[in-house]
This record gives structure tokens, sequence and C-alpha cells, in this order.
């Protein structure tokens, strides 16, 4: 389909208030908005090849099941599951016909996963969530009061990819020493330039 690897942030229109408003459509089986990535597309060593689609709703859409057991949610969770996977394959498969056809396993995470296996509080996958609060607080850092014990990724940067990446560039550096940035900026550019 001429995917090599690079990510798509994928909307139903231009307006973007609307898009956030009715994100929870996907409840119903009407995805707005998707980000979709290929994880196999950028490993060399991949024997077969992986998506990934991802799309925000509310916890609070999914906190009647919350109670209920991993894999016992009943068949009313299952169906939402079976709902919301079909919405997010349909949006992509209107910007990439063929894509449905490629798929041959899919699997849905919903925050509710996100808090079971992660202990995620309301199932975030962006660690702290970013309010002005959490820039104030001097804690989040690589470093932590508990010796050897490190945070990295979001948590010791900021939110999104670049944000994942800067935070185990500070926590490698803090690894390192007091020249442990320097280190790896040089090793980065000598990387680039070989």
């Amino acid at each position: 389909m001429g995917f090599r690897g690079e990510n798509y942030w994928i909307f139903s229109s231009f307006d973007h208030n609307q898009i956030c408003a009715d994100r929870n459509d996907l409840m119903n089986g009407r995805a707005v908005m998707a980000y979709l990535s290929f994880p196999s597309l950028k490993d060399p060593k991949a024997q077969s090849h992986t998506a990934e689609i991802v799309a925000p709703f509310s916890y609070r859409s999914l906190e009647a099941f919350r109670e209920e057991p991993w894999r016992r949610r009943g068949t009313s969770y299952e169906d939402c599951k079976s709902r919301i996977t079909k919405a997010l394959l349909d949006l992509v498969e209107q910007h990439h016909p063929g894509f449905r056809e490629l798929v041959a396993y899919a699997e849905l995470a919903t925050p509710l996963s996100f808090e079971y296996f992660a202990g995620a509080p309301s199932g975030t996958i962006y660690g702290y969530p970013a309010t002005p609060d959490r820039f104030r607080k001097n804690w989040l850092t690589p470093r932590t009061p508990t010796r050897g014990l490190y945070l990295t990724g979001t948590d010791a940067a900021m939110l999104g990819v670049m944000g994942a990446l800067m935070g185990g560039v500070a926590t490698a550096s803090a690894l390192l020493g007091p020249a442990g940035f320097i280190e790896i900026m040089r090793e980065a550019k000598g990387e680039k330039y070989r």
C-alpha cells in the first residue's frame, strides 16, 4: 500500500473542536479521528507486519465495566470493543482503501486495559496529566528520591513521542553524569554522519 513506517493522523473534518466533542461516537461505532502507526515497518528485523490505530475517547464511557474482572467483563463490553474496532478500521479504510483486507488479526485495548495492566489512572496512556500543575512539579524529572530509581519517557520530560524521546535522553544523561547530555549529543552526531 506504499506505507514505509511513517505515522498518520486521520481526521474526519477540519473542525477539531467538533472532533473532540464527537470522540465518544466510537462507542456507537463511528470514529472521527485516529493515529495510525506501523511499528513493524520501523523494525528491519520484523518477520510480519503490524499496525496500531489509536483514538481518544472518554474513560467515563467505560466506567460501568471498571469493577468487572479482566476477560470477564461480559457481552456488552465485548460488543462495545467490537464496535470500536470496526469503527477504527472503517476510518482507516476510508483514507487508505484496501487496508482492511490486509488485517489478519485485530485486538483492542481500552482505557480499562491500560488501567489494569499499567496501573494508569483512568486509563491514561501518556502518564501524568498535561496540566499547568504538572509543569510545576519539581519531582517530575529523571531522578527520584529513591536511590537507583529513575523515571524516563513522558514523565521525565513532556507529552508525546518527542517528549518520550527527550525523557529517554534526559534519563540517560542523568545516568551518565555531568557531561552525559554532551556525550549523547556527540554520539548522535557521529552516528548521523558516519
